[in-house]
């Protein structure tokens, strides 16, 4: 999340699953910060299931990047997901189609 931040004309896209956010707070500052031409696509999925934190903490960056004028966004909870390997699997054909199919703005 942050190196698309960081440098969206190199990272034109992200795929966010199941970030740990409470451990970086400053994220959402620097969602909210962001400034560019370049409008990256950015692919956000979590777990109900992982932690007391974790799909408020993925829609306090998701709505912050949002607010930018992002447009590029996806925003999914999986009410039964947990925090491993099995679920980000399953996840993963889904995000792949997804960044492919959406074109990043200049």
């Amino acid at each position: 999340m942050y190196a698309v931040l960081k440098y969206p004309d190199v990272f034109g896209g992200a795929a966010v699953f199941s970030p740990a956010f409470w451990i970086a707070p400053q994220m959402i500052n620097d969602a909210q910060e962001f400034k560019s031409n370049y409008k990256p696509a950015i692919y956000f999925v979590c777990g109900e299931l992982e932690s007391d934190k974790m799909v408020s903490d993925l829609k306090a960056v998701y709505d912050a990047v949002k607010q930018t004028g992002n447009t590029n966004l996806f925003f999914k909870t999986v009410p039964q997901g947990r925090h491993n390997e099995a679920f980000w699997k399953s996840e993963m054909y889904d995000c792949y189609n997804w960044l492919q199919k959406v074109k990043t703005n200049k």
